[in-house]
């Protein structure tokens, strides 16, 4: 099998983006899942202790989560991942004109963070969705996601309460 390029629209910006060689790509693998691997074990565990329904289990699973990824997220493994990443893809600015992204970054991405996230999970996707579950068709992350994007908020009441009287009615002092 040889080593692939797909193509991604990020906002108003076409990236080409080519599979990092097998040894380099295992390298940042192990970067990804030091890094990601323990906030996805504190989302299941949050998600084991919401006993309250689903959207406390989701709540608590969620906070969990980012709680660990941010104690674990530093500037050197983000760089390093994003200069690895960079390497490998190609910002189409047209049918002649193609500029390496590790040529431009600090330019490209100014005030742009979103968009850079939103490269980063196109260049995991491309580099290792049959590591993740992509190609056998269980996809665990596809289901997470499948679940938030159904999860909810529960409508506040817009009903009379019944625990304490209006304030109005509360004698003062």
């Amino acid at each position: 099998m040889a080593i692939e390029a797909k193509e991604r629209r990020i906002g108003a910006t076409t990236y080409r983006i080519t599979q990092l060689p097998t040894k380099r790509g295992r390298a940042l693998l192990v970067r990804l899942v030091r890094l990601l691997g323990p906030g996805a074990g504190s989302f299941v565990g949050g998600l084991g202790r919401g006993r309250a329904g689903l959207d406390a289990a989701l709540a608590l699973g969620i906070a969990d989560g980012i709680h660990d990824l941010c104690s674990r997220l530093n500037d050197e493994d983000l760089g390093v991942i994003c200069d690895e990443f960079a390497q490998f893809t190609v910002v189409l600015q047209s049918r002649d004109v193609e500029l390496r992204l590790s040529n431009i970054f600090d330019d490209h991405f100014a005030g742009r963070y979103d968009e850079l996230l939103s490269w980063l999970r196109a260049c995991c996707e491309v580099n290792y969705a049959s590591f993740f579950g992509g190609a056998s068709g269980n996809d665990l992350l596809a289901k997470i996601m499948q679940v938030l994007s159904k999860w909810q908020p529960q409508p506040t009441s817009t009903g009379t309460s019944t625990a304490s009287p209006p304030a109005g009615t509360m004698p003062t002092a």
